[in-house]
């Protein structure tokens, strides 16, 4: 059932190489975006909230989104006070859809997008995801997933194991130069 499989979505994951390593690279990622430690920053889709307790240690006011309120119920257990207790009365979590999440626009300072795009093969879904991501969002998009990097070049013996890489990226939206600052360089 879907909340059997939310209840064991952590377990597998967490204190592993792969936690450790996802970790470090969302660590990085934040860093490279530049985000502030007050800032407000959705993590969508939050999952069973393995991610909720390290985004609070930088001081972030988090909103947890997932499209399954089972696993939203698991990530109030991980991050609520019978866990981790990082949770604050500032700090939300609710059901949202990647495609139409609902919220305000620009609402959030930014936003985290953690092994969601992996499983979206078409790129007409991943714009989509992408374009609603931007709506909310004032500042960077912080999007992570798993990436298959078998090649069509591999013998068959190879392309029968999968070879799968991490990627990260970050998409920041460019700073608008003010008229003063163009009359400026019109003048020099």
């Amino acid at each position: 059932s879907e909340l059997e499989t939310a209840k064991r979505f952590n377990s597998g994951v967490i204190g592993t190489k792969t936690d450790s390593r996802e970790k470090k690279c969302v660590v990085k990622s934040l860093k490279i975006a530049n985000i502030p430690a007050d800032a407000h920053i959705l993590d969508l889709p939050c999952g069973a909230g393995r991610l909720l307790p390290l985004l609070k240690r930088f001081g972030y006011k988090v909103t947890g989104a997932d499209v399954s309120g089972y696993m939203l119920l698991q990530a109030r257990r991980y991050a609520g006070p019978d866990g981790e207790n990082c949770l604050k009365e500032t700090d939300d979590l609710q059901v949202a859809d990647v495609f139409q999440t609902g919220f305000k626009d620009k609402c959030f300072d930014a936003v985290l997008c953690h092994r969601l795009f992996q499983y979206f093969p078409e790129s007409r879904l991943r714009q989509e995801a992408l374009k609603e991501l931007k709506r909310i969002s004032k500042g960077p998009i912080v999007v992570s997933f798993r990436c298959n990097l078998r090649s069509e070049e591999h013998t068959s013996e190879l392309q029968s194991h999968s070879f799968i890489s991490y990627a990260v990226f970050c998409l920041k939206k460019k700073k608008k130069k003010n008229k003063i600052q163009k009359k400026k360089k019109k003048t020099l």
